[in-house]
């Protein structure tokens, strides 16, 4: 009688191991999933922005110049707008944007000033965008920064890991590309919005 009590005692304890176990196991994969979500959560300018980004890029022109930059944003929110400080730092010179950003829906809109080749930033532009499954399209009609030639530009930009995001560039005159950008966002940890 011993053994049989013994052995039930046995079994029982080996049941709740291998469920504690298969709890574990279950816990660990959702962490995991969860984690994973969040790295590859489709990218929200109003959160994405707020702070302080980085980015670095290359403008490639259809006669094979590259033109290589930098640039420092400072987001915050003024009510439900994202107010969003673009500061370039090209071989030649720097150069400022300054955008305003509102969701509405699946839509974005909002503004951009441009600074000229004069120094001065340009009236502002609308800006159109909208939601995709991976990120954000926006769309204007306005000014490269230095220029002064009025053109069509569509950022197509999504996250891709953790505090970092691209942004691919199309520029456009007269419907036909001639340029384009490939641009890398990133958060320094100091710059990520405090909760």
């Amino acid at each position: 009688m011993g053994s049989f009590v013994s052995s039930l005692q046995h079994v029982r304890w080996l049941r709740r191991a291998v469920l504690s176990l298969f709890a574990f196991v279950m816990l660990a994969a959702t962490a995991g999933a969860n984690a994973a979500d969040s790295q590859n959560a489709p990218f929200r300018p109003e959160t994405f922005f707020l702070g302080i980004t980085r980015s670095t890029g290359e403008i490639h022109t259809l006669g094979f110049i590259r033109r290589p930059f930098t640039a420092r944003l400072k987001g915050h929110m003024a009510g439900h707008w994202l107010i969003l400080d673009e500061r370039f730092a090209f071989p030649d010179g720097n150069r400022r944007q300054l955008w305003r950003l509102k969701r509405v829906g699946d839509a974005y809109e909002g503004t951009v000033r441009t600074e000229t080749e004069n120094g001065v930033l340009a009236p502002a532009v609308p800006v159109k965008g909208k939601v995709t499954e991976t990120g954000v399209v926006l769309t204007y009609e306005g000014r490269s920064p230095g220029g002064s030639t009025r053109l069509h530009f569509r950022h197509e930009i999504e996250t891709t890991g953790p505090g970092k995001a691209s942004n691919h560039v199309v520029i456009s005159r007269f419907g036909l590309p001639i340029a384009s950008a490939n641009v890398t966002f990133s958060k320094p940890r100091h710059g990520r919005p405090r909760r």
